[in-house]
Parts: C-alpha cells; sequence; structure tokens
C-alpha cells in the first residue's frame, strides 16, 4: 500500500517536473516568437525589395524614353534651324 510519504514524494517530483516545463516554456515561447517574427519581417523585406527593384526599373524605362523623346525633338528643331539658316544663306 502506498503510504503517505510516497505519494508526497511522487506529488513532488510531478510538480518539480511542471516547474521546469512552465520555466522552459517562460523562455523558449518568446524565442519562437522572435523566430516567427524575424520570419515574417524577412518575407516582407523581399517582397518590398522586389517592389523597389521593379519602380527603379520603371521610372528608368520612362525616364530613358523621355530623353529619347527629348533629343528626337531637339535633333528635328536643329534640322530646321540648319534649314532657316542655309535658305538665309542662299538668299543673300
Amino acid at each position: 500500500m502506498p503510504t503517505i510519504q510516497n505519494l508526497q514524494f511522487i506529488m513532488s517530483i510531478i510538480t518539480l517536473i511542471g516547474i521546469i516545463f512552465a520555466v522552459y516554456k517562460i523562455f523558449a515561447d518568446p524565442d519562437i516568437k522572435a523566430a516567427s517574427d524575424i520570419l515574417i519581417m524577412k518575407k516582407e523585406c523581399e517582397l518590398k525589395h522586389k517592389n523597389l527593384d521593379e519602380n527603379i526599373f520603371l521610372i528608368k524605362e520612362n525616364h530613358l524614353r523621355h530623353i529619347e523623346i527629348d533629343i528626337s525633338e531637339l535633333k528635328q528643331t536643329q534640322v530646321k534651324i540648319l534649314t532657316i539658316l542655309e535658305e538665309r544663306d542662299k538668299q543673300k
């Protein structure tokens, strides 16, 4: 038959195991949550970087297109000016 001392010893061991588990959980949960938060931030950063890269590429392409249009217009204006100057030179 179990004695009171045996029951107290078993209860003490169960309590000790419970305390060890509680202490482990107290220290482990913040680390697990931090690791999860870090993973989420990494994914967000990758998405933001990808989005920024795409936006920078679009800005670059748009800027180049505007530069090409401006240069084309400048060439046309230069041709007009040269034509006017040649006509004036012929008239003299």
